[in-house]
């Protein structure tokens, strides 16, 4: 689990970048340009002293911005930077935002709480159906280790391996759930604002 494998939230932020920036090949600059978008959109006061790469037009002020960003988001990778609290939410919405799938719930089971899995969409059908995926995929995991964990009528050390996996399985679970009831929330009170 997160708690044990990381020491400080900070870690485990620059450990979520680290694993999709090796499983997926997400670039480092990539990443910055999407947790550009999102520092602008999420905490715009507290970005303001760097400059919102969406909003510029001319190619040498993107590019002197962009370089300018890129290194103080390797800084903060790196952890030679403090990592500030604001930059928390964006930076684990631009993980999202490129595929990572674990680092909100690692998070938020660090302090006891159940993350939501964010469903992209505007509650549409499209995002409903993602959804059911992502949920049977979890379940089907979370079912393969209970039946290894249950198999032989008690819980004792031979399940130890499997304990805290399937307990990260199962808050996974839990968090598409509520992901879809979200999406399906959002879109109930879009229907009934029409």
């Amino acid at each position: 689990m997160s708690n044990l494998r990381h020491p400080t939230r900070d870690a485990l932020l620059r450990d979520g970048l680290n694993q999709i920036r090796e499983q997926r090949g997400i670039s480092m600059s990539k990443f910055a340009k999407t947790l550009n978008a999102l520092a602008h959109a999420m905490a715009p006061g507290k970005v303001s002293k760097w400059v919102d790469l969406n909003s510029l037009t001319d190619a040498d002020e993107y590019a002197s911005a962009l370089i300018t960003w890129h290194k103080q988001v390797e800084r903060w990778a790196a952890g030679t930077t403090e990592f500030p609290a604001w930059l928390e939410e964006p930076w684990v919405t631009a993980l999202e935002e490129l595929g990572d799938e674990g680092t909100r719930a690692e998070l938020a089971n660090r302090h006891g709480y159940l993350a939501v899995s964010r469903h992209s969409g505007k509650g549409d059908a499209g995002s409903l159906m993602s959804g059911v995926g992502n949920l049977n995929k979890a379940s089907g995991g979370a079912t393969v280790l209970i039946a290894k964990i249950a198999c032989d009528g008690v819980i004792d050390g031979d399940d130890l391996q499997y304990l805290p996996e399937a307990q990260r399985i199962l808050l996974d679970v839990a968090a598409q759930a509520m992901g879809m009831a979200d999406v399906m929330k959002r879109a109930e009170a879009g229907l009934a604002k029409a």
